[in-house]
């Protein structure tokens, strides 16, 4: 039904009509497909996948997805990431979040916050064995996708992850890893603030004083991830052990005089 929404969107040629039409497209459309995409059945992600692929592929007036076709590469479907992703043969899942990955300088951080993440993201809480190195590549992916988000977006997904640090979480590992993948983006990004980055990416609309994420550093991820790692907990501290990976990245990226007092 949704696929035949957006043929009918390219049918329309009186104005007031494809507004309307476009209207709905933004305001119902869109943020279901966000939704789905969340699901963690992968019957049902599906589904939304493959919507958002026609979307993509067809969509002619509708343009605010069109960075997303380089995805489909051309139609080339052994290389097509939306074909791939959630293809029965893990493997194919792997390459098609490596290309993802690969792509991410093309695309706009509209899309890969509220789809292609959303997309991918459900993996990192897999519990069945043979998607480990499924798993493993996404949550690589998630720090290499996050240097090309905006700032605000970047700040809400390190949140989340760091919101969902719980002893008793059986993913504990996975989140912590997630947030240490994470922490790279922010470190690279102050670098190429202090034009010390030796070309390395940097978060899009990145702040251009260093008042901000100083602030966001200081008084909200290092205070926090150290408090959790300190934590008296001998069954969970090997897994809590790489945020202090997390929290020396976030202090490097810092002005040298404030690196030092944290030493």
């Amino acid at each position: 039904v949704i696929n035949s929404f957006s043929d009918y969107l390219n049918l329309q040629t009186d104005d007031a009509t494809l507004q309307k039409a476009l209207k709905l497209m933004k305001q119902i459309v869109l943020p279901n497909l966000k939704l789905g995409l969340r699901k963690k059945k992968d019957d049902i992600k599906n589904e939304y996948i493959s919507v958002l692929a026609y979307i993509v592929t067809n969509s002619k007036v509708f343009t605010d997805l069109n960075d997303m076709k380089v995805l489909l590469m051309k139609g080339d479907q052994e290389a097509d990431f939306f074909f791939n992703v959630n293809h029965i043969q893990i493997h194919r899942r792997q390459r098609a979040v490596k290309r993802l990955c690969e792509l991410a300088p093309q695309l706009h951080e509209n899309s890969i916050s509220h789809y292609l993440i959303p997309a991918i993201e459900s993996w990192v809480f897999c519990d069945d064995e043979k998607y480990r190195n499924l798993c493993n590549e996404v949550i690589i992916a998630l720090g290499t996708l996050s240097n090309f988000l905006s700032w605000n977006q970047y700040k809400a997904l390190i949140r989340r992850y760091k919101s969902m640090l719980k002893m008793d979480s059986p993913h504990l590992k996975e989140i912590v890893l997630v947030i240490v993948n994470l922490s790279v983006s922010v470190k690279n990004s102050l670098l190429s603030l202090r034009d010390d980055s030796d070309g390395l990416p940097s978060i899009r609309k990145f702040p251009s004083k260093l008042d901000e994420p100083k602030s966001f550093i200081e008084n909200e991820l290092y205070p926090d991830l150290t408090k959790f790692l300190n934590k008296r907990d001998d069954e969970t501290i090997v897994a809590r052990i790489p945020l202090s990976e997390a929290t020396v990245n976030l202090i490097l990226g810092l002005p040298q005089d404030t690196v030092v007092s944290y030493l």
